[in-house]
């Protein structure tokens, strides 16, 4: 495999938004809401 990949940083936002650049490039922005993604049906857990 290749060795790191460089050029990436990150902000966080207030509102939990983390917002990845690449060479000063927007990348990508990702979301997050835990309790959504809690009760996601892939992330169910297995009842016993």
């Amino acid at each position: 495999m290749g060795g790191r990949a460089g050029g990436f940083e990150y902000t966080t936002a207030h509102n939990g938004e983390v917002s990845i650049t690449h060479h000063g490039h927007p990348a990508v922005t990702l979301r997050g809401n835990e309790r959504t993604a809690r009760n996601h049906p892939r992330n169910a857990r297995p009842r016993k």
